[in-house]
């Protein structure tokens, strides 16, 4: 929220985290995974690892010029949309290193930090960009007509 100086962006931000965790959850439910050392801490760890991504995508769409919607979208995408796949496999992949350990809490906690990264770069990269271009392009507009009241 300091960062971008906009309070409506600074509520946009956790969404596709929220989503991941909603997700993640609902998975550890469907399977019976029990709260337990090693999952009890996938928030935690999907907050920290997974915001950065909002943030890089954010930072671009501010930063893009394009003039419309989409066209913003598509800029901010092909800034960050490898580096941020890149760093999911990555990051994924190494966490499900911890799937062959012998220890359970271990194993689930490989699997569902896999399946975190995964899904927040998903709801990071096709939920989020069209939600905060909504919400800068209302707030230039606000601008916009508050600098004419101005000048008029």
């Amino acid at each position: 929220m300091a960062i971008f100086r906009s309070p409506s962006i600074g509520l946009v931000v956790p969404l596709p985290l929220i989503l991941t965790l909603l997700g993640v959850f609902t998975i550890m439910a469907l399977t019976g995974t029990n709260l337990d050392i090693g999952t009890s801490i996938i928030a935690a760890i999907s907050f920290g690892i997974g915001i950065d991504y909002s943030i890089h995508i954010i930072a671009a769409l501010k930063a893009s010029s394009a003039g419309s919607r989409m066209a913003r979208i598509q800029e901010a995408l092909n800034k960050c949309a490898k580096p941020i796949l890149i760093n999911t496999l990555a990051l994924g992949f190494g966490f499900l290193v911890l799937t062959l350990s012998g220890y359970q809490a271990l194993i689930n906690l490989g699997y569902f930090i896999s399946i975190t990264m995964f899904l927040s770069a998903i709801f990071s990269l096709l939920v989020l960009p069209s939600v905060v271009v909504s919400v800068i392009q209302k707030e230039e507009n606000e601008t916009e007509t508050v600098g004419q009241e101005i000048n008029a």
